[in-house]
């Protein structure tokens, strides 16, 4: 592993975090169609919650044949 990388690799991720902050929290202000905010956090609680489980799980011991959807779409389209 090169020195820092991981440094790097968390830098961009706040970043990238912070813009879909900053676009969440726009969408929630200029739209008041309280059901389309709430499909919203719906599906993107769902988006974190596969990557939370699968992701970031890199000791699954699943065999490839085992293998969980690759998308959080195709986890939600079951």
């Amino acid at each position: 592993m090169v020195l820092g990388e991981l440094a790097t690799a968390r830098r961009v991720s706040d970043e990238a975090y912070a813009v879909v902050v900053f676009y969440t929290n726009a969408y929630f202000a200029l739209n008041p169609d309280r059901h389309e905010a709430e499909d919203l956090v719906k599906r993107m609680d769902e988006d974190l919650e596969y990557f939370r489980k699968h992701a970031m799980n890199t000791n699954s011991g699943k065999k490839p044949d085992e293998a969980e959807p690759d998308t959080p779409a195709e986890v939600a389209e079951g």
